[in-house]
Formats: structure tokens, sequence, C-alpha cells
């Protein structure tokens, strides 16, 4: 009687560098294609901050001075923005995941990340509209206005940079993608 032999011993090492360079071409496709995905994170947080900004202008040259825009970031990395009316929340919002990072730049200061520790207050001059408060703290600065040209607030977020511009003399604001 003859014996059968079989001679499927398993793949070969050619056949698995073939499929190891498959799944990687899959990969390098794919990225890319995700990016936009993480990178709309950046731009909803640059938008909805811009808008709460512009709210924030309006309110404090309808009524007072005292009106507080508060970013920060809380413990689970997640960055809300306050409405102040003094030291009194009047509304809270959620403008961004923990994949977003926010850098402040005051006119004329360092730039510095956005904590939970280290807030970003904002406040509008009523008569003018020209930035009143643009800091960490809600102390207004010497002279009653921020000196320097522009505020700048990025948010970063797959590889996607927007950047809130806040022009002090002014106030007016928008949103880039530099």
């Amino acid at each position: 009687m003859k014996k059968q032999t079989s001679k499927n011993a398993g793949f070969s090492i050619i056949e698995l560098v073939i499929i190891v360079v498959l799944i990687g071409l899959l990969v390098g496709l794919l990225v890319p294609a995700l990016n936009p995905i993480f990178s709309t994170a950046a731009q909803k947080c640059a938008y909805q901050t811009e808008a709460l900004v512009a709210k924030s202008k309006i309110y404090a040259m309808g009524r007072s001075e005292d009106v507080y825009v508060k970013l920060y970031k809380n413990d689970k990395d997640e960055i809300w923005c306050d409405q102040l009316e003094g030291s009194e929340i009047v509304s809270s919002e959620l403008v961004g995941s923990s994949r977003v990072a926010v850098q402040i730049t005051p006119p004329g200061e360092a730039s510095y990340t956005l904590t939970e520790a280290e807030p970003l207050y904002i406040s509008f001059k009523r008569a003018t509209g020209a930035l009143r408060v643009f800091g960490k703290t809600t102390a207004e600065p010497a002279g009653g206005y921020v000196s320097g040209d522009i505020a700048v607030i990025n948010s970063v977020a797959g590889g996607k940079l927007y950047e809130i511009s806040i022009i002090a003399t002014t106030g007016r604001h928008e949103v880039t993608r530099p």
C-alpha cells in the first residue's frame, strides 16, 4: 500500500513577506485618510470658542464690563468655556475634546499651554469693544487696556492648526488656518 504524503507544510517566507508588505501599504493609505477626521476636533474647538468670544463681546458692550470668557481644561483634559458675569457662571459649554491642544499667546507676552491650572480669561471694554483682559487672571492691566497688537488662541489636533486672532485695540476677531 502507498502512503499519502501531504505537501501542505504552511506558508513560505515569501508569502509572509508579501502579506506584511500589503498590510503596510493599507495602513499607509489609511493614516492620511483618517487625518481629516481628527483635525475636525481642532476646527470645532476654534469656531465654538470664537463664537463664545463674540457673544461675550456683545454682552459686555450691551450690559456690563464685568463679563468674562474663561477657557480652561478640566480634569478629563476636555476644553470648556464658561461665560462669567462677575464671579457667577452664566453658562458653561464643552468646546474641545482631549485630543485638542490649545496654545495661548497674550499680546507682548510669552505663550503658554491651556491647562486646568492656567486658564484664559477674556473680557472687553464696554465703550469701545477693545480687549480689557486677556490672560491667566481677571485682573485688568495697567492703563485699563491690553497692550500690544494681537492676542492669539491656537487649537491643534490631527496635525491641523486653527488660529483665533483678536486685535487688542478693537476687539475684532477671526478664525484662520495659517
